[in-house]
C-alpha cells in the first residue's frame, strides 16, 4: 500500500515519530527543518514511492501518531529548508553522536562540504553517549559474522573520526575483512564508534600440570587497560592473582604453579575471558622391588592425600594390566606387597582422579628377572 500525503502533512507525522513532542520548540522547530529537508533531497528513484514510512527514510507514524506541539513545529516552519549551493542539502540527523559527529567521506567514501566531522559536547545527556560493553565470544562471532574457521583475534580499523571503518578477523585459517555496516547489523550494535577489546587465554601444549611444577600460559589482554588474571576452583567465585602488562601488540605471557586443578581467565574492566581448565596431576613415583623384598611395590603421591587409590599396573603389549592396588598413607607413601616374586616387565603407578586432581601416572619402572 503506497500512501499519498502532501508533505506538510507528511511532515506532521514525521517529527512526532522522530522525537519526543514534549522537547522544547525550538528543537521542534530545527527538526521539522532537518526532515522536510531530508525528505526532498531523499526521494527515492526506480520505485512507485517516494520515501520508506521507516527508519530507512524517515519514521512515519501516520495521522495516529500526530502530536499537538510537533504539528505546531510544521506549521511554523513551512516551506523551509537547509540549501546549500542553490540546491536542498541532504541533513542526516541522528539520535546520538558520541560526542562527535563522522563526516560523509567515513560513511559513505565520498566527501560533501557540509558534512564533515565536527565535536558534539552536548550529546552527553544523551542517554546512550555511552553504551555497551557488549560481551561476545569467538563462536558468537564467527556465526553472527558468517566466517569460515574459528575466530582467535579480532582488530578494528578506524576511520578519521573514530568510527570503525572494518573489522579484521583472524582465524585459524588466516584473516578475513568485516565491513563495520555489516558488523553493526549482525552484532546489534548502536553504532560504529567502539572501542575493541580482546581477552584470551590459549590452551597450554602440555596436557595436565605435575604437582610442584608450573606451566606457561600466553593469549592476548588488548584494549581493556591492563587485565588481571583471577582463578578458581570450580567457577563459581574468582580471586584475582596478579597484573599482567600487555606488550606493544597485546600479547600476554606469564608461568602459573597449581597446587590442584584450577581454572584461570583474564579480567578487565568490562568483562573477563573464557575460563581455561589448567588440570593438576599428582606427582607419583614408584620404586622397583628390592632384593630385600622382591614382592614390594613402594612408592609416593604428592599433595599427601590419605586413602587415596594407587593402582600398581604392568603392560601387556599396548595396555597395562592391574596387578594390585595399595592406598596412600598419612606420610604421601604407598606400598603394596604381592604374594609371589615380581615377574620381569614394566610397571608403573596410577592414582585414581579426585574432585581436585586428575589422575597421576609413575614413570615407567624396568623389572627384570
Amino acid at each position: 500500500m503506497v500512501n499519498v500525503v502532501p508533505l506538510e502533512s507528511y511532515l506532521e507525522g514525521v517529527v512526532a515519530g522522530e522525537v519526543p513532542f514534549s522537547w522544547p520548540v525550538e528543537a521542534l522547530k530545527a527538526q521539522a527543518v532537518a526532515a522536510r529537508s531530508y525528505a526532498l533531497a531523499s526521494a527515492l528513484r526506480g520505485k512507485p514511492f517516494d520515501l520508506y514510512a521507516d527508519a530507512r527514510s524517515q519514521v512515519y507514524l501516520g495521522v495516529a501518531g500526530e502530536k499537538p506541539s510537533t504539528t505546531k513545529a510544521v506549521d511554523d516552519t513551512a516551506g523551509e529548508v537547509v540549501l546549500y549551493g542553490g540546491r536542498v542539502a541532504t541533513t542526516y540527523y541522528f539520535s546520538t553522536s558520541g560526542g562527535k559527529t563522522a563526516s560523509a567521506a567515513d560513511v559513505f567514501g565520498f566527501a560533501v562540504p557540509y558534512l564533515v566531522s565536527r565535536p558534539d559536547p552536548w550529546d552527553k545527556l544523551s542517554p546512550y553517549f555511552r553504551w555497551g560493553p557488549i560481551l561476545l565470544g569467538a563462536r558468537t562471532l564467527q556465526s553472527k559474522l558468517e566466517a569460515d574457521a574459528r575466530v582467535i583475534d579480532a582488530r578494528g580499523v578506524a576511520t578519521p573520526s573514530g568510527r570503525l571503518r572494518a573489522l579484521t578477523l583472524e582465524t585459524v585459517d588466516g584473516t578475513e575483512q568485516i565491513p563495520a555496516s555489516l558488523l553493526r547489523t549482525a552484532l546489534g550494535l548502536r553504532s560504529t564508534w567502539l572501542t575493541l577489546g580482546v581477552l584470551r587465554l590459549d590452551r597450554p601444549s602440555r596436557g595436565a600440570v605435575v604437582f610442584g611444577t608450573s606451566t606457561h600460559l600466553s593469549g592476548i589482554g588488548r584494549g581493556l587497560g591492563t587485565p588481571k588474571l583471577a582463578s578458581s576452583p570450580d567457577g563459581s567465585s574468582w580471586a584475582p592473582l596478579v597484573t599482567i602488562a600487555p606488550d606493544a601488540v597485546g600479547g600476554i605471557a606469564f608461568d602459573v604453579t597449581p597446587t590442584r586443578t584450577t581454572r584461570y581467565r583474564l579480567e578487565a574492566e568490562g568483562g573477563a575471558s573464557p575460563a581455561l581448565l589448567v588440570l593438576v596431576a599428582p606427582r607419583v613415583t614408584l620404586a622397583r622391588p628390592t632384593q630385600v623384598e622382591p614382592g614390594v611395590f613402594t612408592g609416593t603421591a604428592r599433595p599427601k592425600r590419605p586413602g587415596l587409590a594407587v593402582a600398581i599396573e604392568r603392560r601387556k603389549g599396548s595396555a597395562w594390566a592391574p596387578v594390585g592396588e595399595a592406598t596412600v598413607d598419612a606420610t604421601g607413601a604407598f606400598r603394596l606387597e604381592l604374594d609371589t616374586l615380581v615377574p620381569a616387565g614394566s610397571y608403573r603407578a596410577r592414582t585414581e582422579a579426585t574432585t581436585d586432581l586428575t589422575a597421576g601416572i609413575s614413570a615407567t619402572v624396568q623389572v627384570t628377572g
